[in-house]
């Protein structure tokens, strides 16, 4: 989960930056990229992944959306975290390319929010569609 600040270096931050400042870097950037977080793809993930990038370079609007979603800063979550009162469940895939440890990730932010964390094996960072029922029947008794 995203509601903390993932640690990077200068040199990543800089990258990172650099990639999403141009929308036709982060058009040509992201799928490849959106393909390798990826462990366990569904059947229909190919069409999927193709449709994605086909609405990105079509919709400004979305590629702008993906950028401030890349770049965001997490530190307006994290402080939050403690202040959720509703039942929490963190998903994460044992395989999220990250995550340096995704299990130790998804225990903290559980702890945080006084949650459950499900670590799902064999996922990587979409476990709700990589493992869509494996992630149902523990998100939906």
């Amino acid at each position: 989960p995203f509601v903390r600040g993932p640690d990077m270096g200068a040199g990543t931050k800089l990258l990172l930056r650099l990639v999403f400042a141009t929308r036709h870097v982060r058009d040509a950037a992201w799928p490849p990229y959106y393909k390798s977080l990826v462990k366990s793809p569904p059947p229909d993930f190919e069409e999927h992944a193709r449709a994605m990038a086909a609405t990105l370079r079509s919709d400004p609007r979305r590629s702008k959306a993906l950028a401030a979603m890349a770049l965001a800063d997490h530190k307006h979550a994290e402080v939050r975290l403690g202040k959720v009162g509703c039942p929490v469940l963190v998903v994460m895939g044992a395989g999220d390319p990250d995550f340096p440890d995704p299990a130790k990730e998804a225990r903290e932010v559980a702890s945080l929010l006084r949650g459950r964390a499900l670590v799902v094996e064999g996922a990587g960072h979409y476990p709700h569609f990589e493992k869509a029922e494996e992630v149902a029947a523990e998100a939906v008794p």
